[in-house]
């Protein structure tokens, strides 16, 4: 059975909608910054390895580093986490 919501602190990442709502608002995101976190929560019990982020976010494996930190960049910013403290998107 596959999860269709996932839930982490005020944001609930809806994958049939293809939506995130934080406290019950939704969030415009990008297909690719979608991608990214739903790869990500999909595989939270472990570390997604560059390779596997690419494949799963961009479906091709000619992927610039900045492309790819860009994408993660945008993901960090749409759950309210960042780069300094990497509460949620660790790297």
């Amino acid at each position: 059975m596959t999860i269709a919501r996932y839930r982490f602190g005020a944001y609930v990442l809806d994958l049939p909608k293809h939506e995130l709502r934080h406290q019950g608002v939704a969030t415009a995101l990008p297909a690719r910054v979608f991608e990214c976190l739903c790869c990500l929560i999909e595989h939270r019990d472990r570390a997604v390895s560059r390779d596997e982020l690419v494949h799963a976010v961009f479906g091709r494996p000619n992927v610039s580093d900045a492309q790819l930190a860009q994408v993660v960049l945008r993901s960090r910013r749409a759950i309210g986490d960042d780069g300094q403290e990497q509460k949620s998107i660790q790297t």
